[in-house]
Order: C-alpha cells, then sequence, then structure tokens
C-alpha cells in the first residue's frame, strides 16, 4: 500500500506565503507520477482567521490529489469552523463527517477504516494541561506558565464549549482506543494518527522563557499509563503520526512503531506499508 500524509496545510494563511496551496500542487504531481492507495490528512485544512475559507473548499482541494482512499483526522482549526453549529463540542466528529461524508472523505475521529487488511484509527486528541504532568521542559518559568494557562484555558473551554478540556481529552482518548480495540479483531496491522503530539519530546522549541507556553499547549506524556494505554503498546501499531506543532519531527523507538510528526515543511511524507 502507498500512502501519502499531510498535516497542518493552513490554507489561505495570510503569513504562509502560500504554504498549504504549494503542498497541495506538490502532492498532486507525486500522485499523477505514481499511484496513492490512501491519502491520509492530519488536521487543519484551511486557516480560519481567513473568512474567505471554509471546509468544504479546503477539503475539495484535498480531492484534487488522484488517490483511492481519502481520509481526515480533524485539527483544532478545523473544529473552529463547526464550534457554533454543535451545542456539545464532544459531537464534533458527527458534524464534520457530514461534511466529509458528501465528498467520500472518511473522518477517523468518527469511525475506523480498514483498507487491504490495514486499519486505520485517528482522533483530534486533545489536550491534558492537568490529567497528568505537563512536559518536562527546561525553563525555570515552566510551573507559573503552565498554571496560569490551566486556569485561563480551563476557563475558556467552560465558558465557549460547556465542558473542561480534561473532559474533552477523556473524550477523545476513549474514544479512540476504543476504535484501536474494534480493528485489532479483524486486522494486524494499525497505523494511529492524532492530530495533537503524544510525546513530550517534541516539544522543545527551545530554552527560552519565549518558548515556554507552547510547551505547556501541547502534548501527554505517552510513557504514563493512569488511563489509557499508550499507542506505542499496542504490538499491532506499525506507524503513528501527529502533526499541529508546524514541525517535521520523528521520535524512533527501538521494537516499537516510529512516531512521526508531518506537520512541517517536507511534505507530502511518502510511505510504502
Amino acid at each position: 500500500m502507498r500512502l501519502m500524509v499531510l498535516s497542518d496545510l493552513h490554507l489561505g494563511h495570510p503569513g504562509w506565503d502560500g504554504f498549504g496551496e504549494k503542498t497541495i500542487a506538490r502532492a498532486r504531481q507525486l500522485a499523477t507520477e505514481d499511484q496513492i492507495d490512501v491519502l491520509l490528512f492530519n488536521g487543519d485544512i484551511c486557516d480560519p482567521s481567513n473568512e474567505k475559507m471554509s471546509l468544504e473548499f479546503g477539503l475539495r482541494q484535498l480531492l484534487t490529489i488522484p488517490a483511492d482512499h481519502y481520509l481526515w483526522v480533524i485539527g483544532n482549526n478545523d473544529i473552529e469552523f463547526v464550534m457554533t453549529n454543535v451545542n456539545d463540542i464532544r459531537k464534533y466528529a458527527e458534524a464534520l463527517n457530514k461534511i466529509a461524508e458528501s465528498m467520500g472523505i472518511k473522518v477517523l475521529d468518527f469511525a475506523p477504516v480498514r483498507i487491504d487488511g490495514i486499519g486505520f484509527a485517528g482522533s483530534f486528541g486533545s489536550y491534558d494541561l492537568s490529567l497528568w504532568q505537563p512536559p518536562r521542559v527546561k525553563t525555570d518559568r515552566h510551573p507559573q506558565t503552565f498554571a496560569a494557562l490551566s486556569q485561563e484555558v480551563e476557563s475558556w473551554y467552560r465558558k465557549n464549549l460547556g465542558i473542561s478540556y480534561v473532559d474533552l481529552f477523556l473524550h477523545c482518548q476513549g474514544q479512540l482506543h476504543r476504535h484501536i480495540e474494534d480493528l485489532k479483531r479483524n486486522v494486524n496491522k494499525l497505523v494511529v494518527t492524532t492530530h495533537v503530539v503524544p510525546s513530550p519530546k517534541m516539544l522543545l522549541y527551545g530554552e527560552s522563557p519565549d518558548y515556554d507556553y507552547q510547551n505547556a499547549w501541547m502534548g501527554w506524556d505517552d510513557e504514563v499509563r493512569t488511563k489509557f494505554p499508550a499507542i506505542h503498546d499496542y504490538p499491532e501499531v506499525i506507524y503513528q503520526f501527529c502533526g499541529h506543532t508546524h514541525r517535521a519531527e520523528k521520535i524512533l523507538r527501538p521494537g516499537l512503531a516510529p512516531l512521526i510528526n508531518v506537520s512541517g515543511h517536507a511534505q507530502p511524507l511518502l510511505l510504502e506499508i
């Protein structure tokens, strides 16, 4: 199976000099030269700050890349497009699936997918921010920054969404692991992807306190088994993907599936699986 992975294109972003549009053009050319079986998009198709953008427009651009199957994992910016249309943010997958389904795109947050004996499971992922310890960064200011962000973000979630970020995290993770368990009954190879980053090793932007807030904002420690198994504990997982940080990273784990962040400039990612 030939797999193409894209993430965080932010079409219409005013400060990105057409990065998303150029990446889609490059992906389209590669897919024309060599058939793509599965196109996996890992979230944040359009930039919500651009009022001319819509999810439908962004998804139509993805469909210009020739592929047999199109899969979509929801990003935080994708959710922003439907937040005013749902009375419970935990229903984001259903709302976005209604848009994608009519276009022939499968939303992994809504349901897992099996293609040629390989299972695909995915989720937005959400942030923890209070469930477990934040990433252990090197700056002295981190504890204070983390505490301030926790209060600020918790207040925003409850005001705008009616739930806490812990509620959303538990919802996303619970659903993802249920999908993994469902797939395991029928396949022995899994590709698992989340929009947000599951490892603090990818979050060290720098040692300056200026970067501190970004480290507190994203990721959960995938070495801690408090609520759910770490994704890499599933022996069926052959690849694990993420995005969100706008950086390309790869963590190799001996004997385990690699964790690849595909949200940087080196896109698209092409793999034979």
